[in-house]
Order: C-alpha cells, then sequence, then structure tokens
C-alpha cells in the first residue's frame, strides 16, 4: 500500500501528455497547484514536489517479494536518503476510487502494474484521484477514505471538530490510551480558554501570550505546563514581485530589516511567559542541535538584534528613497502576531517607513502571491532536522516554502533583506 503510493510519485512528479504526435511528450509546467486546473482526461500528472531528493530516483522503485519492502536506488549519493521516504496515500483507496476496484489486494496490485507497464489511461485517473480525493471539504467524506496507520484513526470528520478512534490493528510502540478522541479548532484564544474552563473540553494547546498564560493560570483544578517547540516567528520580505516597487530595492530592504526590533519582541512577547526565551540566530540549525551555537557566533546575526535607526535612514539617503511603504501580511486574528506587527511598525517609523497592514484571514493563501505584500509574518514549525532540510525555504527553485522569489546563483551570498 505505501510502496505502491510512492511509486508512482517517483514516477511522475508533473504532467505528462500523449498525442502531439504519436509516442512524443508533452511537459506541462503550471506554477499553481496542478490539482487545481482542469486537465484533460489523458493527462498523467501528479501534483507532488521535487527538490527533497526523490528526484534522484529516476528508475521505477523495485517491491519486494514480500510486498513489504521496496528498494529505491539514488542516481547519486544524497545524504539524506533515508529521510525523504514517507507514508503516503492508500493505494487500494485510490484504486477502488479511480479505478473501480473493489477488493483491496487486486486494487493495490492494479496500482503496481500501472506504474511498472506505464499505463497512461490508467495512470491519469490514479493522478487524478491521488491529487485531490482526499481533500476533505464541504459534505461528509466518503468512510473508506477515514483510514491511517498510526494508534488513531479517523472515524468522522465534520465541521469544526474530527474524532478519532482507536486503530484495533496498530502494533507499534505508541499504543492508543483513549478510546475515542475529539480534536476541537478553535481559532480564538479566549474561546479555546474558556472552553477548558467550563469544561467543554479537556486540554487545549495554544500559542502562549501574557493574556492566555494569565486567563490559564486563573483556572482552578488543571494542570498548566509550557515549553519549547521546533516552531519559530519569521519575517519574510519579497525580495520581488511585492507590493511596492521600491521594495525591490535591496538597500531598501537591508535599511527595513535594520529597524526590525527583534530583541524588543521577545522582551515583549515571549520573556513574560517563558524566562529564557531568545532571538534565533541561525536558520540552517535549530536551537540546542549541534552547530547551532557555532552558526550563531559566526553568522553575524547578532548585529540585527536591536534596530540601528541612523544606519537604516543612511541606506535610505544611500537608495534615494523617501517615507517607502512596506505592507505586511499576517494573521488578523493572532494576537501575538498582531502585537508584532505593532512593534515593527512602531520601530520603522522612527527610520521614515510607512508600515501599513496587509493582514488576512486567508493569508496562506496570499504567500507567493505577487503584487499582494512586500513581508509576511507567521510562524513555521520545521518537520525534521536533515541536512537538506533548509533547502525548503532557500532554494532558488523547488524550494516549498520560498515565497519571497529568492533566486541566487550557488556560491553567491543571499540579497540583503531576503530573511531575517
Amino acid at each position: 500500500m505505501l510502496a505502491t503510493g510512492l511509486a508512482a510519485v517517483l514516477l511522475l512528479v508533473g504532467c505528462t501528455t500523449r498525442g502531439v504526435a504519436e509516442g512524443t511528450e508533452v511537459a506541462v509546467a503550471v506554477r499553481a497547484p496542478f490539482s487545481s486546473y482542469d486537465f484533460p482526461a489523458d493527462v498523467v500528472c501528479f501534483d507532488g514536489s521535487s527538490g527533497d531528493g526523490l528526484e534522484l530516483v529516476t528508475s521505477t522503485p523495485e517491491i519486494g517479494d514480500d510486498g513489504r519492502s521496496i528498494t529505491l536506488v539514488y542516481d547519486e549519493y544524497f545524504v539524506d536518503w533515508r529521510l525523504v521516504f514517507e507514508v503516503g496515500v492508500a493505494a487500494h483507496a485510490v484504486a477502488g476510487a479511480a479505478l473501480g476496484a473493489d477488493d483491496p489486494v487486486a486494487g493495490k496490485r492494479a496500482i503496481v502494474d500501472a506504474v511498472q507497464d506505464a499505463d497512461s489511461e490508467a495512470l491519469a485517473r490514479i493522478s487524478r484521484f491521488w491529487n485531490s480525493g482526499f481533500n476533505l471539504t464541504g459534505a461528509p467524506p466518503d468512510p473508506a477514505l477515514l483510514i491511517g496507520t498510526g494508534p488513531y484513526t479517523p472515524a468522522a470528520i465534520d465541521p469544526g471538530h474530527t474524532t478519532l478512534e482507536a486503530n484495533p490493528n496498530y502494533r507499534g510502540d505508541n499504543a492508543p490510551t483513549y478510546e475515542r478522541v475529539v480534536l476541537r479548532h478553535i481559532g480564538d484564544p479566549p474561546e479555546a480558554v474558556a472552553a477548558l474552563a467550563d469544561g467543554s473540553v479537556d486540554v487545549v494547546a495554544r500559542q502562549t501570550t501574557v493574556d492566555v498564560a494569565q486567563a490559564l493560570n486563573a483556572i482552578n483544578g488543571i494542570t498548566v505546563e509550557s515549553g519549547f517547540d521546533a516552531t519559530h516567528e519569521r519575517l519574510d520580505l519579497q525580495v520581488a514581485n511585492g507590493r511596492n516597487d521600491r521594495f525591490d530595492d535591496p538597500l531598501v530592504r537591508r535599511a527595513f530589516l535594520t529597524t526590525f526590533p527583534r530583541q524588543q519582541i521577545v522582551d515583549e512577547l515571549a520573556a513574560p511567559v517563558h524566562a529564557d526565551a531568545r532571538v534565533r540566530s541561525s536558520h540552517v540549525f535549530l536551537p540546542g542541535t549541534d552547530g547551532y551555537t557555532d552558526a550563531a557566533e559566526s553568522n553575524g546575526s547578532a548585529v540585527n538584534n536591536r534596530p540601528d535607526l541612523a544606519g537604516a535612514k543612511r541606506l535610505l539617503r544611500q537608495a534615494g528613497v523617501v517615507a517607502p511603504e512596506v505592507c505586511i501580511l499576517f494573521d488578523p486574528a493572532d494576537p501575538r502576531r498582531l502585537s508584532e506587527f505593532e512593534l515593527i511598525q512602531s520601530a520603522a517609523a522612527k527610520a521614515g517607513f510607512q508600515v501599513t497592514d496587509c493582514s488576512s484571514p486567508t493569508w496562506q493563501e496570499l504567500l507567493g502571491v505577487p503584487g499582494q505584500y512586500d513581508a509576511s509574518l507567521y510562524a513555521l514549525r520545521a518537520s525534521n532536522l536533515a541536512v537538506t532540510a533548509a533547502r525548503a525555504s532557500f532554494a532558488s527553485t523547488g524550494g516549498v516554502n520560498n515565497t519571497s522569489f529568492y533566486s541566487q546563483r550557488r556560491g553567491r551570498c543571499p540579497p540583503l533583506g531576503a530573511r531575517s
């Protein structure tokens, strides 16, 4: 089940169609997600991503005789080869919906055959469902799609909450403790705290702010635990295609970053809740991991901890720009993000910047959209400690988190103001 799903992805991350001329393949390059396009029925288009290392596997993976192993051969050495092979979607569920296979075993076999035989007709149908069939929005999903391999499997997905039930077939080390878990999405922090106080929920997990911490500590009979995780707050600047043309100038971007109140944000928004809070000083290494301290001490990031207003004004004079506007995209419903915006706005104004509000409830959908904003404020969670993980944010092409249009030839320094 796992192996067959990945085999298809390895073969076809991209779109091809046949029929222009006999035996000719035509690649279709698109910027937006493939599944948002209405491709002809004969197009094989897997809406996957490249650049994580699997693009180095160009031959079809071989499945073991027992069906419980898969062998991938890399065309060249890739240091994180152990980490890029992840659990995919269930092959038998895809086969049932795309190929009409009623029997799970026969369905998995049909997926394997389609990949190994390069059956473009079958792969076209498979790719369509693989792209969008698991987008669980609108009407209640088909129960056949509510499957999983972990200690819990989804039993129901309804507006505002998801119900998980213990998986009786799970044989791993993390056996479920509760028979049923209901996950509720409560976006408003005070509402989440109120739900805990009145017993509507048993556990809440919130990004901690001073107000949230005080409200939680005021509730009797609960235990409050806090700590650090791999999430960090970040400010990304649009290197190109921003809302204001003046921000294309690297001197203007550097001047703006020179006003950025990194230490003040930590002191006022994080330290009152976590006394050990510190600014993060490396994008490549996580705090506490090998290499972080050396990187932080040698990369020059310490000079950006506090604003240098005189330096910012000097850079703006050098650029010949007066009162440039910088419009920041962020989530208006997030109290911390709003506070960060206000601190940045106040600090930058002292150097002559006009920082304006580009916040939107749909901010995630606007990331990387040309002309919508000049900078973005959000939190990013590191998903792994792979050596090549930084590629997702900094690769000029294929970086899934590189929404700032940053592009630079190998061996050159990033443009001024590309990241803070």
